[in-house]
């Protein structure tokens, strides 16, 4: 089974990164996601170069756009509006299974790990363990769960269902 870690505020701007050298020390191979609003650009998130068991990061640039149309971002937001897109949603699953096969962990993160994150998580998860009735005991956030950002989280399973089931 696949374990997903969410995470709030993982770029530290400024000082140590004690959540990652956390998690590093359980000596566990892992991947990160971050997932970030355009604003924050593909370098928002330095990792801390130490990191031994990280084994890649990368970032995906959408808004956490509500299904009402809002925007929630922890800087302010430029246009236009990016909503997660099936481009994101290949990238995303495409990181992923190059991966699924080196690890079981995959650390997920957005600006405050209450929306983006906990819904690619799920998505993630029910679409690598399986059944709805178990996928959500192999996440572990802050918040609760049922937060989630619903259209990212149905654009990721759509996306697989129609690109990577019929294959």
């Amino acid at each position: 089974m696949y374990n997903f870690l969410v995470l709030n505020k993982l770029y530290v701007e400024d000082g140590p990164q004690e959540k990652m050298t956390f998690i590093d020390s359980q000596k566990q191979p892992y991947v990160v996601l971050s997932i970030l609003s355009p604003e924050w650009g593909l370098n928002g998130v330095q990792l801390p170069k130490e990191l031994i068991f990280c084994k890649a990061h990368k970032t995906f640039l959408f808004h956490d756009v509500t299904e009402r149309g809002d925007v929630n971002s922890l800087k302010p937001v430029t246009l236009p509006i990016v909503p997660i897109s099936e481009v994101h949603a290949k990238e995303i699953i495409d990181f992923v299974f190059k991966w699924k096969d080196r690890v079981n962990q995959f650390i997920i993160h957005c600006e405050a790990g209450l929306s983006r994150s906990p819904a690619v998580a799920l998505a993630l998860s029910e679409i690598l363990n399986g059944s709805e009735t178990k996928f959500a005991n192999f996440i572990e956030t802050l918040y609760d769960i049922n937060q989630h950002n619903i259209s990212v989280k149905q654009k990721i399973l759509t996306t697989y269902k129609e690109e990577y089931e019929k294959a």
